[in-house]
């Protein structure tokens, strides 16, 4: 299922606890195009488990950024931004059953390893 939210200064997004899905996979962070006449950097921030971590930053010359970010919604990450301009995220969030068969394939590929040791 697909997400997005619009970032803006002083203003947070707290990603839902509740609803479709239990693990956001962001994706990218897109400037606004009023930002690309700005030369200041916009950096976005995740807040997760007490520790606040910057994850893109964005101006001018770079107006996007791709992330391959897996986020559970657990916990109740928050977002944030410091800069001028408007950042959009944007990800979808991970199918269940997609999350079940990435834990099935990890088993298997563990269990193939250990069978080779063992020869």
């Amino acid at each position: 299922m697909f997400w997005g939210c619009c970032l803006k200064q002083n203003k947070g997004e707290v990603l839902e606890s509740k609803g479709n899905g239990r693990i956001l996979h962001l994706s990218h962070a897109v400037l606004d195009m009023n930002g690309w006449k700005s030369k200041e950097w916009n950096t976005v921030y995740l807040s997760y488990e007490g520790k606040k971590v910057p994850i893109a930053e964005l101006n001018e010359t770079q107006n996007s950024v791709d992330i391959d970010l897996m986020i559970s919604r657990t916990s109740a990450p928050h977002f944030s931004l410091k800069g001028a301009s408007d950042v959009y995220l944007l990800g979808y969030f991970e199918p269940k059953e997609e999350i079940e068969e990435k834990k099935q394939k990890k088993i298997v590929i563990s269990d193939e390893s250990d069978s080779e040791d063992s020869d």
